[in-house]
This record gives C-alpha cells, structure tokens and sequence, in this order.
C-alpha cells in the first residue's frame, strides 16, 4: 500500500512517503543494516548526479525514536512538529520515508526507488543529512531527511586519478552492488564488491559497466540463480541464488536450464546405481543419464555403507545409515520423495533383524531396521520361515 503526502510547514517544504511491503515477513536486521540504508541511499543519489547525504547522528536518534514508536503503538508517519522538536535548529526542509515488511536493506531500498513518492525524497537535492531507525522484529524502517543551508558548500572539482580511473567497475543486475575489478600478485583478477566509501572517494561515483550475468536454474527446483562471468574462467565466477525481489529487479529473466551449478553435491548409495545430485538449494534428484551427460559427467561421491533396504516381502522399507552393522529407521513416503525417490534394495532379510514369538502365543513378530510388527504367515513364509526367537 502506497500513499504520498506533502505538507507546508514553516519556511520549509516536509515531504513524507509511506510503503508497506509484503505481510508476514520475519528476519532480525543484522548490525549493519542502517550503514547499508545510507550506503544505498547514497549510491542512488550518485547514480542520479545528487551530493551524498551526510548520516547524522542525532536523525538515527529520531528515526530510531519513530521506529520504535510505530512498533509500539502502530505503522504511521510522525507529525512534522514532533521531527522539528527533536531537530537542531537551522534545518531548511526536512522529510521522512516509512516501509513495512522488507527483511533487509538491500529490499526496502530497492522499494523505495521503485516508488516515485520515496524516490523524491532520496534524491531531494536540498537534504544534505540522512538518519534511519528500524526495528527488525516487525521489520519497520524510517529514514528523516534534512536540509541545512549550512552544509550545502561548493565542492571542489575532483582531481584526475589515473590509476584509479584504469580499474574496470562493474553492477550486476539484481541489485545495487557494485565491484571493483582488482589485479593480485600473480596477475590474476578478482572481482571485491566497493564500499560506498570508497565509490565516492576513490572513482568519484563513476558510473559502472553493467556485468556479464546469466540466469540459470535446475529444471527440477524452483531457485533461479544468477552467474556472473568475472575474469579468470569457472573458479571466478559468481553465483547467487536469487530471492524473489532480486528476481524482479533483474527485469524477471528467463532462466535457461542449466547441466550444473555451483555448490551442487554429486552421490550414490551402496544399494543402487542410482546417481543423485543435491543442488545448493537443498534440493535433491535423481539424474538421468542425458541429466550427468549435461553436468559433465561430474564425479560423484559412493557413500557406500548407505542406503535403502525394502523386505521383498513387506511393503515397508528402510533407510540404513551403517549396511555393515545393520543400523537404520523406518522411511515414510514424505521423507522418500524428499531423497528424489532412491530405488531400494529388495532383499529377503536386513542385516541385524529377528523374528520372535511370545511363549504362549503363535503369533510371529519381525523386529528389523524398517519395521517392528507381527507378520502373516504368508509373510513367515516368504521370510524362509526362519525359527523365531521364543522370549518371556
């Protein structure tokens, strides 16, 4: 929900912008999340030719105060009088922007530049200060803004830097970072993602080159990944699954499907011939062979002394963590389908199970690793009809 306002107040101009992102989001803001605010903020002030804004103190104090206000008694603007009294005098104009419901900075600020209303505000020439509060258990976020006359001093005109305008810069697509491309002692290059600081210091806010990135994914899992190709081939490459928000900002690409991706973890179990893949996502499947074709028949790891067992003559089955000495549970489907369904071993007995009986009852039980029940005759007999273990 969107809403823009503008009031007079004073000699000054007080301009507010509301946005609440999506409900129900949860995520305690890291440390560091006001530095980042004013760290975008400042980027997409530079992007648009506007001076920095100078991080003040006293407006982290007031936006703090709002934000902890707003979580306690209700997501609103504050009223311009109550800003101003907590101000410095000597402010010309002053502003606020609110938003609800973005886990991080790199997602408020993303939102705040798509809204026209915020994005005024953060490229309002006559601000030169900047303060943020947030409070990371409702994911509330304010930014005051002012302007003082006082600080709006020429700026000498920046001093040429060869060196520094030979280092190439690059912006990937699905967010703000931008990275310095950087020569190390045995003439390979990396790629260090740039400070605000040093942006502004160093490259004067020179305007970065777009980098080279594609968008890939599993077609079997849902997470589209963005890979850049930075210098010196597949090891200096970056790759970075996308969150929905990153995914938009990239212009909602079309990923290609991809034979593999980095942090992928190739395997087999000791039962089967089968070869899985779990993606960096958590996600496992069992690959074809045109699949490990397209991976480049990556190598994968024989974890030998593990895997799936099914009586031949039960329908239940097991996941065994130890083969050799018999170790293992129960596996239901939910947890099957979740290991890309491995294709268990039909056997007549498991390692390290029994039959048994009551004295008294002819009932057989069959105690093993995927299951502990009494059996059917039939059962018994497909088992071998093994001599049970009389106990009590």
């Amino acid at each position: 929900m969107l809403t823009s306002l503008k009031l007079k107040f004073g000699a000054g101009l007080v301009a507010m912008s509301v946005l609440m992102g999506g409900a129900g989001i949860a995520n305690a803001a890291p440390a560091d999340e006001r530095a980042q605010v004013v760290s975008l903020t400042n980027q997409t002030r530079g992007q648009g030719g506007a001076i920095p804004l100078i991080e003040s103190a006293e407006l982290n104090t007031v936006a703090q105060a709002w934000a902890d206000e707003m979580a306690a008694t209700g997501y609103r603007h504050s009223d311009a009088t109550w800003r101003s009294d907590r101000m410095t005098p000597g402010w010309d104009t002053h502003g606020e922007n609110i938003a609800k419901g973005y886990p991080n900075a790199n997602e408020v600020v993303a939102a705040w530049v798509a809204s026209s209303g915020h994005y005024q505000n953060i490229m309002n020439t006559r601000y030169t200060r900047i303060g943020v509060g947030y409070v990371a258990g409702q994911n509330l976020w304010v930014q005051i803004f002012a302007g003082y006359p006082a600080d709006r001093t020429a700026t000498p005109a920046p001093v040429p830097d060869p060196a520094a305008d030979a280092v190439k810069l690059y912006k990937v697509g699905y967010d703000s970072t931008i990275f310095e491309i950087v020569p190390g002692a045995d003439g390979s290059e990396s790629a260090v993602a740039l400070t605000y600081a040093k942006w502004r210091d160093v490259y004067r806010l020179r305007a970065p080159e777009p980098a080279s990135t594609d968008f890939v994914k599993y077609p079997w899992s849902p997470t589209v990944y963005a890979v850049t190709f930075w210098p010196g081939g597949e090891s200096k490459w970056m790759w970075t699954p996308l969150t929905f928000p990153q995914w938009q900002t990239a212009g909602q690409p079309s990923p290609r499907a991809a034979g593999w991706i980095k942090g992928s973890y190739y395997y087999q179990w000791g039962t089967s011939a089968e070869i899985f893949v779990e993606g960096a996502d958590g996600v496992n499947h069992k690959l074809s062979y045109p699949e490990w074709a397209a991976s480049g028949f990556r190598a994968q790891e024989r974890r030998g002394d593990e895997g799936y067992l099914k009586l031949s003559w039960a329908p239940e089955f097991a996941r065994m963590s130890s083969l050799s000495t018999g170790a293992g549970r129960p596996m239901g489907y939910d947890e099957w389908q979740a290991e890309a369904f491995p294709t268990p071993s039909s056997v007549q007995r498991m390692p390290g199970d029994t039959f048994y009986s009551y004295r008294g009852s002819s009932t057989v039980w069959y105690a093993g690793p995927g299951m502990n029940r009494p059996v059917s005759l039939p059962e018994w007999q497909a088992a071998g009809s093994p001599a049970p273990i009389v106990r009590g």
